[in-house]
């Protein structure tokens, strides 16, 4: 064989036709045409494609074109005992174009003789040492050719792969189509994707079975690092290829099991295992060492796919939490500001009342105006400091004390009602006269505040504001009516919601429809509940119940 020059022997091929983008024969060589009008390819890929004339069947352009360069086997009609050889290739002066190079294969010169072909169809004379060569060694050429075509039969199963995982939208896809795509690969009727957190491995996804893929999504079977087939696979970072499950002292059986042989292939990815390709079979030795091959190529294609969605999906995380915790900022704020207005409106109801009328005022009346403005410039300080408190993360204490609700009640209520011009139309009813309780002074006198302002807004001037304390040993029950608007029925659900304002609410008085919530928010606190009830025209009810210590 010393001398002989491979790629001249390669190079010889007597026919060669060309087929354009809409499959059309374009150039036939005059001596294929006269012995094969009809040809049939018989390479393993392409799975006996016929090409007839003139249009080509069953496979379309761009198909062709995933075969350029391999070699294919191909048998002409009516030329019985000879294979021929045939290569793909796409045609350089016309990339619309492909052409077929095909050359024979013969036991001995005499086979083509015979059926009417000269060594001058073949190759030029100076060729004809490698023509007689190639036929004397036709046996192992088609050796070679098996083994190319299995080479690129191969290619074309991870090229399908990569195509089918490509597009995934989700990650659940992704496990998906890797699970689904694995099973047609191994031609397997169990294929489970596992992902692994936290050294635990859980399935995701099945494929290759209805039983597979309803066991998968039903279970959700979790495996520690270590343990069994996917476990060993995650704690020592390699495939674990089973031949006989039977043989295995490491192998876990479950009702999924299936008794004969597995194969578990880890995805590494920056040398941690992310996830677990497996697939087991009700036969042993199902899986050999080049389905595990296989399988790694699956894994090192799929690992940056899995792992780019996983970080996308922590991205998508982090954002949600930065959005949630800037609106929660801004309803907290809100909030706040809401809470400014009563004690500020009390504060101004004041100075005005002594800028109007301080020269008809006595000394004591005076005192008792000025002193009245300590309670809301006192409240204006605690929610700076809650304010200040919640800015730098540090969440407002609850502070709880022994005091007199009726006292407290006393003293803030027709404050709270004075800048309304309604603290003529309060009316306190209590069958105590001192209450104890354990509890929250600066909440009770946000929930008071809040109440009688909400009763306040929406009822109208000369009409009467009902606040009622009864007590009940370890509980104690405050409530706040009104004659106003009254709230529809489809409405008193969302009441306490923030931002909740009727239509008719919206016109008749400015708000920002969190006081309520605020209310609520601040019994809930104190371990109590609030209710209310209504008719639209009528008035309103709200009633607070509240242990009576905390």
């Amino acid at each position: 064989m010393k001398g002989i020059d491979v790629e001249a022997l390669c190079e010889i091929f007597p026919f060669n036709f060309k087929i354009g983008e809409d499959m059309t024969l374009i150039d036939v060589s005059p001596r294929l045409f006269a012995k094969a009008p009809q040809i049939t390819v018989g390479a393993k890929l392409l799975d006996c494609v016929e090409f007839e004339r003139p249009i080509l069947k069953k496979y379309n352009y761009e198909t062709l074109l995933n075969y350029k360069k391999s070699a294919l086997e191909i048998k002409i009609s009516g030329v019985p005992n000879i294979n021929f050889v045939g290569q793909i290739v796409q045609n350089r002066d016309s990339l619309q174009e492909i052409i077929f190079l095909i050359k024979p294969f013969a036991t001995d010169l005499d086979m083509l003789t015979e059926i009417g072909f000269s060594l001058s169809d073949f190759a030029p004379s100076d060729a004809l040492p490698d023509l007689l060569l190639g036929i004397q060694f036709a046996e192992s050429k088609n050796v070679q050719l098996k083994q190319q075509n299995e080479l690129l039969s191969e290619e074309m199963v991870v090229n399908k792969f990569l195509s089918d995982i490509f597009v995934c939208d989700t990650l659940e896809t992704l496990f998906l189509n890797i699970a689904v795509s694995t099973a047609k690969a191994l031609q397997a009727d169990d294929v489970v994707i596992y992902r692994v957190e936290s050294s635990l491995a859980r399935q995701v996804a099945g494929a290759g079975s209805t039983q597979t893929s309803v066991q998968v999504s039903e279970t959700g079977l979790a495996i520690p690092s270590g343990k069994g087939v996917v476990g060993r696979a995650v704690s020592e970072q390699k495939s674990q290829l089973v031949p006989d499950v039977n043989q295995c002292d490491y192998y876990i059986r479950d009702l999924a099991s299936k008794g004969g042989s597995e194969i578990a292939v880890p995805v590494l990815v920056d040398g941690q295992v992310i996830a677990v390709i497996d697939s087991e079979s009700k036969e042993t030795d199902r899986y050999s060492i080049e389905d595990q091959h296989l399988l790694e190529t699956f894994a090192e294609l799929a690992g940056p796919m899995i792992i780019n969605h996983i970080r996308r999906i922590r991205v998508q995380e982090e954002s949600l939490k930065t959005a949630q915790k800037l609106r929660n900022k801004n309803r907290s704020l809100k909030s706040i500001s809401h809470e400014f207005r009563t004690p500020l409106a009390q504060i101004s109801s004041g100075v005005q009342l002594i800028a109007k009328h301080g020269d008809e005022m006595g000394e004591d009346e005076k005192r008792d105006t000025l002193e009245s403005l300590l309670n809301p410039i006192n409240r204006l300080t605690s929610l700076f400091e809650s304010l200040m408190s919640e800015e730098s993360g540090v969440k407002e204490a609850i502070i709880m004390e022994e005091f007199c609700l009726i006292a407290l009640i006393n003293r803030i209520a027709k404050q709270a009602l004075r800048p309304y011009g309604r603290d003529g139309d309060l009316i306190i009813t209590s069958k105590e006269k001192s209450l104890i309780v354990n509890s929250s002074r600066e909440s009770m006198t946000q929930i008071i505040l809040n109440l009688l302002v909400n009763a306040a807004k929406y009822s109208v001037i000369n009409t009467e504001i009902n606040l009622s304390i009864e007590n009940f040993g370890h509980r104690f029950l405050l409530s706040v009516a009104d004659c106003g608007i009254g709230i529809k029925g489809d409405d008193l659900g969302s009441v306490f919601e923030p931002h909740m304002r009727s239509a008719e609410a919206i016109v008749m008085a400015e708000g920002a429809g969190f006081g309520l919530s605020i209310v609520r928010n601040k019994v809930e606190e104190l371990g109590g509940e609030v209710s209310v009830t209504s008719t639209k025209g009528i008035g309103s009810c709200f009633k607070v119940s509240i242990p009576s210590t905390a």
